[in-house]
């Protein structure tokens, strides 16, 4: 920039009476001063930015020429917006499997190409400008009299793409080969009667901005993916990534494929989706198709599964049920994966030929329903389990001649975990004619294995079933708040205890119950709860009079209302514990003992020493405190300072008891005791004494 020039016409001399230093350092200032004010009426200007250059790329438009004619593929419709100076790169995508064309010199806008044999040829073009590329594609076809030839694929596809029939004549030949791995970014069409072969070890991959459509409506001319040697495992499959409603397979066939890293023919990832209708899926190594944690399908129906090395389908739990029934699984079971239902929905799974195989926990929650039929067979892999929670229900209906199979894949005892049902709200579990075997292997909650496990606020019905082969308890139901049904069931072959149930609970279990091969044979009761209700509660005990086992974690049996016990039913009770019967939390509390003379009730200790348990006391003046045709014995445990017997009638609170036709034995000390005032609350007829260490009767006090 120019500097400004002074003159006298700026500084009049006569105004002024300096020296020359003066008029020289003025000089410099003014100067100084123009350059700051020429700078600063610079820097106003506006500043306008520069447009985003964008890039197109134009390889020409398909044409079809004869065999024989130069070729000049053309880029030069390719453009930009700021005019720059752009590059150019061709690449040969696809040609027919005998040309031996390659393309050299490719950096030019135009470039001749000369084809040598009939067929389509598909080139790329790459343009560049600054740091922008774009990418085109053209097609060629090569017309003559000469024969078609197979069509090699050995580059990504990234813009739309149609795979007509080449050898429409001749069905069994394969018109295209997929020679290495490749990407589909667009939209893959394959047309009908398309047979596609796979080099050794190759996939192909549908990313998530690709689609692949493979629709055939005749059974006639199917779309097949095969391998281009006809061998389980040659090629790994097709990988879908993509989630666009286009992907469709209709007719199609995916065959010899399942080659590792893959392990399976068709693959939908996380995100993935599929339509599929009348597919087969056959002969592969592997899986069959194999399905994310989060993959999705629309249809799924009449496909045809055979001949998979690893098994048809892997699948997540949630989508089990979208499966059509007209599906057909013929080489294995189908693997459920990812096990969580929990959407709030109702899950029926449908009933197939083969069983489903549950390779991870299966948790039902957040009032999801989860529906077994008759016939429907579930495995169970080693040690897991089925959690039923948070206001979830299972219901497996079977019927009589086709059960709902639980079982654990090894069939052997004690596999899998079992069944574990808690908080269920309103929805209550139903397991009607269903056959559970294997479970147990560990702990679902608390200490001990169970084949079925009600927990808090559980809520389930058990009928018609069998719980069998299980290495810890069959059933377990002590959680507080829990309901039980119990009727016609059979247990066999557990290490445990058949049944461990409540105080509360007793009364829903069967008398039919039928029990077989128990290694702990009698029917636990935990007495951690009362017996405390306004209606009569009954023991029925089992046709098989088995023994109820009082035991758990206070190991006493209280009874503050009123419990029968019915003809038959035998207790016994762990070392220390005894019976309280008295009246508490506002109910009047007796004992009934309902026996008769073929049919006593037994109450003894589990040790059958004398003075194992303290024995029953009598602390409620209940007119229905009645005992007929008993057998009680083992109790008076010895106390120091004090006295015990097999029954006490208790002087605070006052106890009262009628008792006939019974027979009181081996006590640690004495049979009956009661306080001399009392005297008259103990009425007794036609009793046996048997073996008492001490007297028969006590009567204690003045």
């Amino acid at each position: 920039m120019d500097k400004p020039e002074l003159n006298q016409s700026n500084f009049p001399i006569h105004h002024f009476i300096i020296n020359m230093k003066t008029i020289r350092l003025s000089l410099i200032f003014l100067a100084f001063g123009a350059l700051l004010w020429t700078s600063c009426e610079t820097s106003t200007e506006p500043y306008i930015e520069e447009p985003t250059l964008e890039v197109v790329a134009n390889a020409g438009s398909d044409q079809a020429v004869e065999l024989g004619e130069i070729i000049y593929l053309d880029g030069s419709g390719s453009k930009n917006t700021h005019n720059k100076e752009m590059t150019y790169k061709w690449a040969l995508l696809e040609k027919p499997q005998e040309s031996d064309v390659v393309l050299t010199d490719t950096d030019h806008q135009k470039m001749p190409f000369t084809p040598d044999v009939r067929g389509a040829y598909t080139f790329s073009l790459n343009v560049r400008a600054l740091d922008r590329t774009a990418t085109d594609q053209v097609t060629i076809t090569v017309i003559g009299e000469e024969e078609p030839m197979t069509m090699l694929i050995s580059d990504h596809i990234t813009v739309d793409r149609v795979l007509e029939d080449v050898f429409p004549e001749d069905p069994a030949r394969v018109d295209y080969i997929v020679t290495q791995d490749i990407d589909v970014e667009a939209l893959l069409e394959i047309r009908p009667q398309v047979r596609i072969g796979f080099e050794s070890g190759v996939k192909m991959t549908i990313k998530p901005n690709g689609a692949l459509k493979a629709a055939s409506l005749l059974a006639s001319e199917p779309i097949i993916f095969q391998g281009k040697e006809g061998a389980k495992g040659f090629w790994q499959g097709i990988v879908i990534e993509s989630s666009s409603e286009n992907n469709l397979l209709r007719g199609a066939v995916i065959q010899d494929a399942g080659k590792a890293p893959l392990n399976t023919a068709l693959y939908i990832l996380d995100n993935g989706f599929i339509k599929m209708t009348s597919n087969t899926i056959h002969h592969n190594a592997g899986t069959g198709i194999s399905f994310g944690a989060k993959g999705l399908f629309g249809d799924f129906i009449a496909n045809t599964f055979e001949d998979n090395a690893e098994g048809p389908l892997k699948i997540p739990a949630r989508l089990v049920s979208g499966l059509s029934i007209h599906n057909s699984f013929g080489d294995g079971n189908i693997q459920v994966i990812e096990g969580s239902i929990k959407d709030g929905t109702e899950h029926i799974w449908p009933k197939f030929d083969v069983a489903y195989d549950i390779l991870e926990d299966l948790i039902i929650s957040e009032s999801s329903r989860w529906v077994l039929s008759n016939g429907t067979r579930i495995n169970m892999a080693d040690d897991k389990m089925i959690r039923i929670v948070n206001g979830a229900s299972m219901i497996a209906l079977g019927e009589q001649g086709l059960p709902v199979m639980i079982e654990g894949i090894t069939k052997a005892k004690g596999s899998w975990r079992g069944i574990f049902v808690g908080n269920s709200a309103q929805a209550s579990s139903q397991i009607s004619y269903a056959e559970i075997r294997h479970a147990g292997s560990a702990p679902m909650a608390g200490k001990e294995a169970n084949s079925i496990q009600v927990g808090r606020k559980g809520k389930v019905s058990i009928q018609h079933s069998i719980i069998d082969s299980g290495r810890g308890n069959g059933l377990e139901a002590i959680s507080d708040e829990s309901e039980l049904e119990f009727e016609r069931n059979t247990i066999s072959n557990h290490d445990g205890h058949p049944i461990v149930v409540a105080t509360d609970l007793v009364e829903f279990l069967d008398y039919h119950t039928a029990f077989d091969n128990i290694g702990k044979p009698e029917v636990k009761i935990e007495g951690n709860k009362p017996i405390a209700k306004s209606a009569e509660t009954i023991w029925k005990g089992f046709f098989d009079q088995r023994p109820y086992l009082i035991d758990g974690i206070g190991k006493d049996l209280r009874v503050y209302s009123g419990l029968r016990i019915e003809a038959g039913v035998t207790l016994k009770f762990m070392p220390n514990a005894l019976m309280l019967v008295q009246d508490a939390q506002g109910y009047q509390a007796y004992l009934k003992i309902a026996g008769s003379n073929q049919l006593p009730v037994t109450i003894k200790g589990k040790e059958e020493i004398a003075g194992s348990w303290y024995g029953i006391t009598i602390s409620s003046d209940n007119a229905n405190n009645l005992i007929d045709h008993a057998v009680i014995l083992h109790g008076g445990k010895p106390m120091q300072n004090n006295f015990s017997a097999n029954i006490s009638i208790d002087n605070a609170p006052v106890g009262k008891l009628t008792i006939s036709n019974s027979t009181i034995g081996k006590s640690g000390q004495h049979g009956i005791a009661i306080a001399k005032q009392l005297r008259t609350n103990l009425i007794h007829t036609n009793l046996t004494f048997l073996d008492n260490t001490a007297t028969d009767i006590h009567v204690w006090g003045n």
